[in-house]
């Protein structure tokens, strides 16, 4: 039986995906706060019962975003997370933006970042529990 199979690890894995994409846009946002007409992008959050509903989402949820490849000489680093989740461009109204055209926030970005890194250690303490209370009772100390 593998971890998968379990639904609350199956759901773990899942958030844990989710939180890494989250990351990756947040980043990407960040990367981009001084180029001419860039729109910020945000991870909107998914319906967790629909997702954890699909068989082959356990597998695609471990694996981390695949990096995008535009060069022939660049390594591929696979991965399947990328078309899991909805990344949406933020629509701010033309008040909000800088006369450049870019709408990102510094602020803001950094308010979401360090909620998506109390998420994610919430969500691996929560795993780690998990993890805990399975191998006792299978028997195993530690």
């Amino acid at each position: 039986m593998s971890f998968t199979a379990n639904p609350m690890m199956n759901a773990i894995a899942t958030k844990l995906a989710w939180l890494g994409t989250k990351q990756a846009t947040i980043s990407q946002n960040l990367a981009n706060a001084n180029t001419p007409g860039y729109r910020a992008r945000e991870v909107a959050a998914p319906d967790f019962a629909k997702l954890l509903q699909k068989k082959d989402n356990a597998a695609r949820a471990l694996k981390v975003a695949s990096l995008r490849q535009t060069s022939d000489k660049h390594l591929k680093i696979g991965g399947e997370a990328e078309g899991l989740f909805d990344i949406k461009v933020d629509d701010r109204k033309p008040v909000d933006s800088k006369l450049s055209g870019n709408n990102v926030i510094l602020e803001e970005q950094m308010i979401d970042m360090a909620q998506t890194q109390l998420d994610y250690a919430t969500m691996i303490n929560l795993y780690r529990r998990h993890v805990g209370l399975l191998k006792t009772a299978i028997g195993k100390q530690g």
